[in-house]
């Protein structure tokens, strides 16, 4: 992939990660500041999303088996409140190895996916956030794109000054 990119040379790059991969401290940032090098030659800009919390059970589920007859749900019952320190540390070291690069970008979404620092299956307006235990539902994510497309400009990732 990154030998394609260094032939393709896109305007724009969009890393993920996952935090639960057991590497060191010096692995994460070495081997990430590895990786965004040869990134940041091939593409005018390159974005890292750390990955966010997970949150530690089924959220559907949750949501599900606490409905009321009404079909309200208390959002305090499908809520974690431990899971943003366990991706806090490699977040902090992508944001090192970044730091290398004046075109790699970190866009930190753990705020948004758990505001406050909760984790909830379902958000303040209703919308169920988790598909699963880790992954985020299509419907969140989309209505988070107005924030997540504020944050991208006040990180200055060129192209989205218009945007």
């Amino acid at each position: 992939v990154l030998a394609e990119l260094e032939i393709q040379k896109p305007d724009l790059v969009i890393v993920g990660s996952y935090s639960p991969y057991p590497f060191t401290e010096a692995q994460w940032v070495e081997g990430s500041a590895r990786v965004f090098e040869r990134l940041a030659a091939a593409a005018g800009a390159v974005l890292v999303v750390p990955g966010t919390p997970s949150l530690g059970f089924d959220g559907p589920g949750c949501v599900v088996r606490n409905l009321s007859a009404t079909g309200e749900i208390d959002r305090s019952a499908c809520v974690a409140v431990d899971r943003v320190p366990m991706v806090a540390p490699v977040t902090g070291y992508l944001e090192r190895a970044v730091a290398r690069f004046d075109n790699v970008h970190l866009l930190d979404l753990t705020e948004l996916v758990c505001p406050g620092g909760l984790c909830s299956a379902i958000d303040e307006n209703g919308i169920v956030v988790f598909r699963d235990s880790q992954h985020l539902t299509d419907s969140f994510v989309r209505a988070k794109i107005p924030e997540i497309l504020r944050r991208i400009k006040t990180i200055g990732v060129p192209g989205f000054e218009q945007q």
